[in-house]
């Protein structure tokens, strides 16, 4: 069996916005304010999260970094969900999202919860969070 991985490089002004998560993620809350489950759907499935419950009873839409750079990636871009309600958003990159409240997580997270996530709930999470990516290889 071959295994190969093929590195690319494409010019920055030759990037498409629309195709970098964190800048579609921003414009797509713009355009889509209701933070639900199925408010968020297509964007799911545009960038293919796969979803995880590791740290239930939150739901978590994540894509994981570049395995070309890394054999073992981390998480790039977690959507976090509570009863079908987008509660945060935990990103490796900085974001510019309206309505949040940022939040430093541990191993370089960024943890970016609407104005509107209680408390209790939020700081359950990143306990949950914090606790997932320290016991990850």
């Amino acid at each position: 069996m071959n295994t190969g991985v093929f590195h690319a490089a494409v010019q920055q002004n030759k990037l498409k916005q629309s195709t970098i998560i964190e800048n579609a993620l921003a414009t797509y809350m713009q355009e889509h304010p209701e933070k639900t489950k199925a408010g968020m759907e297509s964007f799911i499935q545009q960038f293919q999260l796969e979803a995880m419950d590791n740290n239930k009873p939150y739901i978590e839409y994540y894509n994981y970094e570049s395995a070309a750079d890394d054999p073992s990636p981390g998480f790039r871009t977690v959507l976090v969900f509570h009863k079908d309600k987008l509660i945060g958003v935990v990103d490796s990159r900085k974001l510019k999202l309206e309505g949040v409240k940022y939040t430093a997580l541990d191993r370089g997270y960024h943890g970016y919860f609407f104005t509107e996530t209680d408390e209790k709930l939020k700081q359950a999470y990143i306990k949950k969070f914090n606790f997932f990516v320290n016991n990850a290889d």
